[in-house]
């Protein structure tokens, strides 16, 4: 894997192996227990133990998104009822489950 940092340099594996930020890559599968999809989140350096807010949001987001891998591998888009403009995501992970809100693309409550 090759990647670039802010300077535009490639990073070195040192620089992989330390960096937190880059990149965060998830796998999305339908959902096993209590969920609406599924996903296992990776950070450079190993698997992430449940999943970062910041990821759940943006997985939740492209649910909505008709022609995504998530919107794909959803169990009941109806359910969450996008048209009304509010809707829960409840995404499973390694810890369990994270339950995310979202309002017209805004993240309104993390539970």
């Amino acid at each position: 894997m090759k990647l670039k940092n802010r300077q535009g340099h490639l990073m070195s594996q040192s620089e992989l192996e330390h960096s937190e930020t880059i990149p965060k890559i998830c796998m999305v599968s339908p959902a096993t227990h209590a969920g609406d999809i599924s996903t296992r989140y990776f950070m450079p350096q190993k698997p992430h133990g449940s999943l970062a807010v910041s990821g759940g949001g943006c997985l939740a987001a492209a649910c909505t998104l008709e022609g995504t891998v998530a919107y794909k591998q959803l169990g009941d888009v109806a359910r969450l009822k996008v048209a009304e403009g509010r809707y829960q995501v409840a995404i499973e992970n390694p810890a369990g489950v994270l339950d995310i809100e979202l309002l017209m693309g805004v993240i309104i409550s993390i539970a």
